[in-house]
């Protein structure tokens, strides 16, 4: 069993992950940092690597990006 605590910090587009594993032979603890990026920083970072936005949908089965979307796959 695990236990997760997730600190966000979206100024600084920050994960935190603290993950505490528990088992019958005591606990031990790891910790995770991750940045995420927004669709359009994503863009910007593609066209100047010569890249072009072919598609976006929300998820790999090819749903409509809208606001509810928390995945999103660009190509």
């Amino acid at each position: 069993m695990y236990l997760d605590k997730i600190m966000v910090d979206g100024a600084q587009q920050r994960l935190t992950i603290f993950r505490t594993f528990v088992s019958p032979h005591g606990m031990s603890t790891m910790q995770e940092e991750s940045l995420f990026a927004f669709p359009g920083e994503l863009d910007l970072h593609a066209r100047t690597a010569g890249m072009d936005l072919v598609s976006r949908t929300s998820g790999w089965a090819t749903v409509d990006v809208s606001e509810a979307s928390d995945t999103i796959v660009s190509v």
